[in-house]
């Protein structure tokens, strides 16, 4: 979403600009208390099951003011890119068939891998930039604001019950029958406001950044579950995260006040877990849980002689790279000699 206003005055002129870009609402993949499969098989009802949802989200919001006036120029800039929505992938059912061969007992039996999967990826971005000119009082507000916060989980609900029996082998090598649950995120909120005040008297410019991530991420079998598998049993959570919060302003007059705050926080919930559950394993059983580093990015090195486009001042990477334009990198020459133009050590910022 894009929004841009302009106001000008003779005496004095003043604007907003405010965009919202906002993604919730619900992602759900599942297997309710429903039967899978004939019951009156002679063999195995069904074979492998997979059970999965999928979120990807990047909503951009743009918010860009200008004003100027004799006397009196103001504008503020606000935008918000929300990503929040709820993903999840269960199986969550109490019985099943009587299969012919399973004895009394009332169960979905399945004769592949049962595989639950949720996956999400959150990439807001908030952008804003006010500028503001006037021969007395200049005052440019600029407030992005960016949240990646989904909730994903996947898992067997409570008091389900399940036979994950595969091909029966027991051979590792060629067995079937595994029973897998991830959750998985990817979460990248940015944040950039910028603002620019001029004025013959006061010029005051504010930019406030906040970026946050505050991602749920749970896989687990519930309380009361009865599930066997024929091989492995994992339960698995995951997320990665890189973030930005950038604030920057420029003042000119006789008195000049810039106050620029950025602020990127990382507070994910990531869980991996078995409840009072029963579980029963042909072979391993794994609980794993797992999250990034902030600001992780691959390692970025690169041939001078093959990678860099000396006339037009262009680094190719040989892998994604995760950069943006108004990124700083810093720049080391590790064969001690520096590309001409740079030096070791020094911060640059990227334009793409």
């Amino acid at each position: 979403l894009l929004v841009v206003e302009a106001q000008v005055g003779l005496i004095g002129a003043v604007g907003a600009s405010i965009a919202s870009a906002r993604v919730l609402g619900a992602t759900q993949a599942y297997i309710g208390d429903a039967t899978v499969g004939d019951p009156d098989a002679a063999t195995v009802p069904v074979g492998g099951v997979r059970v999965e949802a999928t979120s990807a989200a990047a909503p951009e919001a743009r918010a860009y003011a200008g004003s100027g006036g004799l006397t009196l120029a103001g504008d503020g800039t606000r935008a918000d890119a929300y990503v929040t929505p709820t993903v999840e992938a269960y199986y969550h059912s109490t019985g099943g068939p009587r299969a012919v061969g399973a004895g009394s007992e009332s169960v979905n039996r399945i004769g592949g891998d049962l595989t639950i999967l949720s996956n999400s990826t959150a990439e807001p971005d908030a952008v804003t930039l006010g500028i503001a000119v006037a021969g007395g009082v200049a005052v440019p507000v600029s407030l992005p604001t960016a949240i990646a916060s989904p909730t994903v989980r996947a898992y067997v609900g409570s008091d389900s019950r399940v036979r994950v029996i595969g091909n029966g082998s027991s051979d590792p090598e060629t067995a079937t029958g595994r029973l897998t649950l991830g959750a998985a995120a990817v979460d990248d909120p940015r944040a950039t406001g910028s603002g620019a005040a001029g004025a013959v008297g006061l010029a005051f410019e504010d930019s406030v950044s906040v970026a946050t991530n505050q991602t749920t991420l749970d896989a687990y079998i519930g309380d009361g579950a009865d599930v066997t598998a024929n091989t492995d049993v994992i339960v698995q959570a995951e997320q990665q995260y890189v973030g930005l919060a950038k604030a920057w302003g420029l003042d000119f007059g006789v008195l000049s006040v810039g106050g620029n705050n950025a602020t990127l926080t990382i507070e994910p919930s990531v869980q991996a877990h078995i409840g009072s559950a029963t579980v029963t394993a042909g072979q391993d059983i794994e609980v794993v849980s797992e999250s990034g580093e902030p600001g992780s990015l691959p390692e970025l090195s690169f041939d001078t002689s093959t990678s860099v486009d000396y006339a037009n001042n262009i680094i190719t990477f040989d892998q994604p790279h995760g950069l943006e334009s108004g990124d700083s990198v810093i720049y080391r020459a590790v064969d001690g000699s520096p590309i001409p133009g740079l030096e070791d050590g020094l911060t640059y910022d990227v334009i793409r």
